[in-house]
């Protein structure tokens, strides 16, 4: 373990769904913040070369949040950071990119050629646009503002669903026709995330990464579980940290 005085703190949707109750306390008087920056301390013995660096660090199950002056956190879960990204950006650097790698990892596992991103205009959505348009997977992006439409588009995305128009459903179902996406990357689950599945194409997988919705579940028929085989899992990224 290490002791972290910290500098910056992000607010990321998972640290939402986390005081919403959603993911499980670390002990009964835990606080906030999966991910922070600062500089460390204090070290145990096994990591005394991070002795006075600068760090970015993920709170890992067991350990204390980064929604505070200090925190204790793995040694393993500490990235030195170059004197080139500062407090703020240094903070981010664990949640997003991570996620955005393991979004990739489930694609080359599941031999994804093509995916659905819900809440795409987000920091993490515009993430996962670049790193997977570069490794030639497609990406339908549903948005819920207009101006994130142009967003995206202005950033290469070439399909955007703006989910609040009306009709966006045989959209939707036009591209899944032709882009044919096999995965599902939901931050939002409850009723826009469920529509979505029933909306997905057959033998198609949901992977649910968050809470954001008006539900902090899914409901799904028997005609898409058992008729359609489509499958509901879940991704949360410090249980794959601690289980590579």
């Amino acid at each position: 373990k290490v002791l972290v005085k910290i500098a910056a703190a992000p607010i990321n949707p998972s640290d939402v769904n986390w005081l919403k109750g959603y993911y499980p306390a670390k002990d009964p008087v835990a606080f906030g913040g999966l991910a922070g920056a600062g500089v460390i301390i204090a070290t145990g013995p096994d990591s005394k070369s991070l002795q006075g660096k600068r760090v970015s660090f993920f709170a890992m199950t067991g350990d204390q949040g980064s929604y505070a002056d200090y925190a204790v956190v793995s040694a393993s879960a500490a990235i030195p950071l170059p004197d080139s990204i500062d407090d703020e950006q240094g903070a981010t650097v664990p949640v997003n990119p991570l996620t955005v790698e393991l979004f990739l990892h489930e694609c080359e596992k599941g031999n994804h050629k093509a995916l659905v991103h819900n809440a795409a205009a987000s920091a993490l959505g515009q993430q996962l646009l670049a790193a997977a348009t570069k490794k030639g997977i497609k990406v339908i992006n549903l948005v819920r503002r207009a101006e994130n439409v142009s967003t995206l588009k202005k950033q290469g995305a070439e399909y955007v669903v703006d989910t609040t128009v009306d009709g966006w459903e045989d959209e939707f179902r036009a591209l899944t026709e032709t882009v044919k996406p096999s995965v599902f990357f939901d931050p939002v689950v409850g009723s826009a995330g469920s529509k979505i599945i029933t909306l997905m194409p057959a033998g198609s997988t949901t992977f649910a990464y968050g809470g954001l919705g008006d539900a902090p579940s899914y409901t799904v028929t028997i005609k898409d579980l058992i008729f359609q085989k489509k499958t509901v899992s879940g991704l949360w990224i410090t249980l794959e940290l601690k289980n590579p």
